[in-house]
């Protein structure tokens, strides 16, 4: 036995001593139903003055939430002020971030909706 090999004592393996890797089978060609969509296309490419315009709009929706959160910073120790005392300012800043987060999907499906 020192001089055969598992493939010689045993036809049905391998030299690894593991079963014969079978062939992959070929893949089965799909006929297209009569339901299916067509194939879609690509989108129209945007003019140098659409991007352009798109980018800018996005710069101005970027610079406005900046904005907003540098106006709250600004006016929340007037807000805590009139709550009363600093125990309440974790309640100003948490009551500000549910509604702003509250907010952003619905503005996002009102962009989606009306474009």
């Amino acid at each position: 036995m020192s001089g055969t090999t598992l493939a010689e004592n045993w036809p049905g393996l391998d030299e690894r001593g593991g079963a014969p890797l079978a062939k992959p089978a070929p893949p089965l060609p799909v006929p297209p139903r009569a339901d299916d969509p067509p194939p879609a296309q690509a989108p129209p490419e945007l003019t140098r003055a659409q991007l352009r315009t798109v980018f800018l709009g996005l710069m101005l929706a970027l610079l406005l939430a900046a904005l907003e959160q540098m106006i709250v910073a600004t006016a929340l120790p007037k807000i805590v002020g009139e709550l009363h005392g600093l125990d309440r300012m974790s309640w100003a800043i948490t009551a500000y971030l549910l509604t702003s987060t509250v907010g952003l999907p619905i503005y996002g499906k009102l962009g989606d909706l009306f474009g």
